[in-house]
């Protein structure tokens, strides 16, 4: 407050010597970020029957009813809507497997402006004009490529998908229960799947419409 201190004007400024380990301070901060991670994936359970509580089960019918708010929120909350624009589809497809079992083609929808829905489909060698096989959807999980489900042992997709798309082209199927197949991130209105006569499936490996943008050609 206006007084001079000469003690303070002439002491000399503290010298912190003390070793800081940086490696064994990050060590510290990563296991507190686990352990926060760990805490609230186990109590996850509790949030998410909070969620679907309102769900309601009983039926098919209210089911699909209870469904439409949760559908809603998917969709908006965490996919994103893509402004309605409808435009032709105009599908292209190319041959890039042949194997003994089964053909693959990759398949390419127009969805919105320099948007595309892209995927491979997977035929029977066997397959027949006329013939009618159960069609199986498989889906890549984030980050994936729809190759992913499909190479074999050797290849980046192979230890965590065991190529079990390819699996669908090459396995007999004496019953197929009739049942729904949803896409969750197209949000697409699923089709019942009919039994058929034992034969090999058809594999639709799809990838999200939302993270393709599509090549120019030029």
């Amino acid at each position: 407050m206006g007084v001079k201190s000469e003690a303070v004007e002439k002491s000399e400024p503290v010298k912190l010597d003390a070793v800081v380990d940086g490696n064994a301070r990050q060590l510290r901060q990563m296991n507190e970020l686990v352990a926060h991670t760990q805490r609230i994936l186990h109590l996850s359970f509790k949030t998410r029957d909070k969620l679907w509580a309102g769900a309601d089960r009983s039926s098919v019918e209210k089911w699909t009813a209870s469904a439409e708010k949760y559908r809603a929120l998917v969709w908006d909350e965490l996919i994103g809507r893509l402004p309605h624009k409808p435009i032709a589809p105009s599908p292209r497809t190319r041959k890039i497997l042949e194997t003994p079992e089964y053909h693959g083609y990759e398949v390419v929808l127009d969805v919105h402006d320099d948007v595309i829905a892209a995927g491979i489909l997977l035929l029977p060698s066997d397959l027949k004009a006329g013939d009618k096989r159960p069609v199986v959807v498989c889906q890549h999980g984030l980050e994936g490529v729809p190759m992913d489900t499909i190479s074999g042992p050797g290849s980046a997709g192979h230890p965590y998908y065991k190529g079990f798309a390819a699996e669908f082209g090459q396995t007999r199927v004496h019953h197929l229960r009739r049942r729904r197949i949803r896409i969750a991130e197209s949000d697409q209105v699923p089709h019942p799947a009919t039994q058929v006569e034992p034969a090999r499936t058809i594999a639709l490996q799809l990838h999200s419409c939302r993270s393709i943008r599509r090549r120019s050609t030029g």
